[in-house]
């Protein structure tokens, strides 16, 4: 649905005061409805799979999948990334919170004390975001979008 400036014309007829109070009524009543259906609504949840693309700034391209679960507004699941040169994925767990549209996400890593910090923004069935580096010495970040599958 497009959003807009709508504008209800009211003809001035004749007629008894309250066929007119309720046509003004049933008018502003309308008007209410149609706008309340322009704003972007904040998702109640995140959980599940999502799958998509990341850009890292020192690795390039690459895929990402999250699973996610989620108890209010706490997010908790694995990820997992995998660069085409590499041979095995990169695998973690994920802990994180969901406040209106934002997803904030720590990613760490298995077998490491690197851990990525993530924030993104759900629009839709779409989560797409950035990411930075902590504890893993070089500075890294990137882009990522991801699909809710």
């Amino acid at each position: 649905m497009r959003c807009g400036v709508f504008l209800i014309s009211r003809r001035f007829t004749r007629g008894p005061i309250h066929a007119r109070r309720l046509r003004d009524l049933v008018a502003v009543a309308t008007m209410g409805l149609i706008l309340a259906g322009c704003g972007a609504t904040a998702p109640s949840s995140v959980a599940g799979t999502w799958t998509g693309s990341v850009v890292d700034a020192l690795s390039g391209p690459a895929t990402l999948q999250f699973t996610i679960s989620q108890s209010g507004s706490s997010l908790t699941g694995t990820w997992s990334t995998k660069f085409p040169a590499a041979a095995n994925p990169v695998t973690g767990t994920l802990t994180g919170t969901l406040s209106g549209s934002t997803v904030t996400l720590t990613l760490s890593i298995n077998n490491s004390s690197c851990q990525e910090s993530v924030t993104g923004t759900v629009s839709g069935s779409t989560m797409s975001g950035m990411y930075s580096d902590n504890n893993c010495g070089g500075g890294d970040g990137g882009t990522f979008s991801v699909q809710l599958q």
